[in-house]
């Protein structure tokens, strides 16, 4: 399922953003991620939960406690105590998704020496709907990351989950594929960078480099929904994040959430309409 799939167009258009990326002066390198992080193999993981009352309320305010998450280690199963929270905008509209998309948050302590040290609030990208068209959307959309993971250090690493989902109000489970993505506060930690609380900035302090890196790589997935200098609401941008180096006054953007794009080519998937393109496959 995690195979990379490119056309030859897709192709040229790596080779182009890597080569012109390669000689920018603003490389940036990161430190390695977290353990999580560091394997590309599909990892078999357990949520436990009140999914039945996450599902329905989908309340954005409210944290669903008693939460648990399990795997299976060297043989033994190690448990971690998880809280949820439901999150997105257009996911998480019920006539779009039967399946609300997460934060799973852990304890601190809890994580210490397992796989998942270091991960206290991790976005988890929830298979839309059951079947295998969907399955297909969540894992075009994990390989739209890893490429991007190809051209930079400063991008969200992913890691593709085969999540079964125990229903602790019904005891029953259901099993479908899903994504954990990097928290934002890691991925700065890493490449030695800021986080940014900014509703938007001026086009002229975003790197010119990181800018033009983005908006190729864009070009390549076929996507149009994001912004680089200003998001609709809270922090900046749509789709992307900003980071920017200690007292240097440019940011730097990287990416996420690319289920609109026409390299995905999701069911769901809506074009703007002052774009007026055909579908979300068609490239502007």
């Amino acid at each position: 399922m995690s195979t990379l799939l490119l056309s030859r167009f897709d192709r040229f258009l790596v080779t182009i953003i890597l080569s012109g990326f390669l000689t920018c002066p603003t490389v940036l390198l990161g430190a390695e991620p977290d353990p999580l992080f560091l394997e590309q193999d599909i990892l078999d993981i357990t949520l436990h939960g009140p999914f039945t009352s996450i599902n329905r309320e989908r309340d954005k305010e409210k944290e669903y406690e008693d939460g648990l998450l399990t795997y299976m280690h060297n043989g033994e199963q190690i448990s971690l105590e998880a809280k949820y929270e439901v999150r997105g905008n257009f996911r998480l509209r019920k006539d779009i998704c039967n399946y609300a998309q997460l934060w799973v948050d852990l304890d601190k302590d809890d994580v210490a020496g397992t796989l998942f040290e270091n991960q206290n609030r991790i976005k988890l990208v929830v298979q839309c709907k059951s079947g295998d068209r969907y399955a297909r959307y969540v894992a075009r959309e994990d390989q739209a990351y890893r490429l991007f993971n190809t051209l930079t250090d400063l991008s969200f690493r992913s890691r593709l989950l085969n999540v079964t989902f125990h229903d602790t109000e019904r005891d029953r489970d259901r099993t479908s594929l899903g994504i954990f993505i990097e928290h934002k506060d890691r991925l700065a930690a890493r490449n030695g960078l800021d986080n940014v609380d900014l509703n938007k900035i001026p086009l002229d302090q975003l790197d010119p480099a990181r800018g033009n890196l983005v908006d190729m790589f864009m070009f390549m997935v076929a996507n149009t929904d994001y912004s680089l200098i200003s998001a609709p609401e809270d922090e900046c941008c749509h789709n992307a994040k900003l980071f920017q180096q200690t007292g240097v006054n440019r940011y730097f953007p990287a990416p996420y959430d690319f289920d609109s794009s026409g390299y995905v080519d999701a069911s769901y998937a809506q074009t703007a309409p002052q774009l007026r393109l055909r579908s979300v496959t068609q490239r502007l």
